[in-house]
């Protein structure tokens, strides 16, 4: 097996007890192996330094080898635009390190990674299921109870949800008969729901999946909120001639809850937009005159009309004017600002010269931060990082 994996094998040569466990707990999982080989070879043939060293220090898997892939699809970004890329280990600083060292001719930045992703237990279902119903004809649906629906963020909760659907699916498996004489037959579980159905295949296969509840994409938020501001007070203890260097938080998100427009909202803030109605109809009159007057109070007084106008004034002297146009916080076309994001909100954000949201598949999305502290603060950060 591992010889269809050589790029991955590589990174591994300083570690071949983790190379061990990886292939032995992944081996039915191909597409994942692929996935980790693709990155693997894509970082061997960039300016990627300390890549084998970094894994050499991972001794749970569980616990550090997905932190790990996500520094890694980080590093990959930047590396690719034409940055030097070094994997800081661990010690790097005395206290706290950050997890990359990003460096150009223009600029040097130190990357934290921070990450959230899907529910580990439904990946967990799926496995299971798929091996286990080759040796039957069955399609089987899968209704999760409140407490498997809710995403768990935090790795204790994640294991104990894991651990739910563990006994769930041997609980399934010890219940389920060899024939089914009527059809949908159900098997009720101490978080799962089973509703089987007759597969059109020799070989059974999991179908849908139902959620007990919807996705509490507030509570991601807050979750991310809460990560984003924990990375941002790490700057804090690195040395003080290190607090010079650009600092950025990369958020690795497989949440598929949570897209760019709801990162740009958190960040930036909400923006409140007047429909201009200009078709020529009398009976709309009063209502456009009335738009127009409250849009000119807006611009008249923006200092009480939008939060921290003073703040978003001073960024654009700085130079930021084109981003705070881009985003509304300088109000244009009838948008306007009227709730500030965290980059506003949160005086430990100013730690942070910007944020880069990551999910995989999709490009990757730089978010600057016009507000941050001044030796932080480079309006062209982006054409800088090569990151435009």
């Amino acid at each position: 097996m591992e010889s269809n994996y050589p790029h991955l094998c590589w990174i591994f040569e300083k570690n071949l007890d983790l190379k061990e466990e990886l292939f032995e707990k992944f081996s039915k999982n191909s597409e994942y192996l692929e996935y980790l080989d693709d990155l693997a070879s894509k970082l061997d043939g960039l300016d990627c330094l300390n890549v084998q060293e970094k894994i050499a220090e991972i001794n749970d898997i569980e616990r550090d080898f997905s932190p790990f892939c996500c520094e890694l699809e980080v590093a990959s970004y930047f590396a690719e635009r034409g940055n030097k890329i070094q994997l800081l280990l661990n010690g790097y600083f005395k206290k706290k390190s950050p997890d990359i060292l990003c460096e150009n001719k223009k600029i040097s930045s130190y990357i934290e990674v921070t990450s959230i992703s899907n529910s580990s237990s439904t990946l967990l279902i799926i496995d299971e299921l798929r091996q286990f119903l080759k040796k039957y004809p069955y399609c089987v649906l899968i209704d999760f109870d409140e407490v498997l629906s809710i995403p768990r963020l935090k790795y204790d909760e994640k294991r104990i949800q894991n651990e739910l659907v563990e006994r769930s699916l041997a609980s399934f498996k010890e219940k389920i008969p060899e024939e089914i004489q009527e059809y949908p037959y159900f098997i009720e579980t101490e978080s799962i729901k089973f509703r089987i159905l007759p597969a059109n295949s020799k070989e059974g296969y999991p179908g849908i999946f139902n959620s007990g509840c919807k996705v509490p994409s507030d509570e991601i938020l807050e979750y991310i909120t809460y990560r984003l501001v924990e990375k941002a007070k790490k700057r804090e203890s690195f040395p003080k001639k290190h607090q010079d260097f650009i600092y950025i938080v990369a958020l690795v998100c497989d949440d598929k809850s949570i897209d760019s427009i709801d990162m740009q909202d958190l960040l930036y803030g909400n923006i409140c937009g007047y429909p201009l109605i200009d078709c020529g109809d009398p009976k709309f009159k009063a209502q456009e005159e009335f738009i127009r007057t409250e849009w000119e109070k807006i611009i008249q007084n923006k200092s009480e009309r939008i939060p921290k106008w003073k703040e978003i004034d001073s960024a654009s002297l700085l130079g930021w004017n084109d981003l705070l146009i881009k985003y509304h916080l300088i109000p244009h076309d009838y948008h306007y600002l009227y709730e500030e994001g965290i980059y506003l909100a949160s005086l430990e954000m100013k730690h942070v010269s910007g944020v880069l949201f990551v999910r995989k598949g999709k490009e990757a999305i730089f978010y600057p931060n016009p507000f941050c502290y001044s030796e932080i603060n480079d309006p062209n950060i982006c054409s800088d990082l090569n990151i435009e």
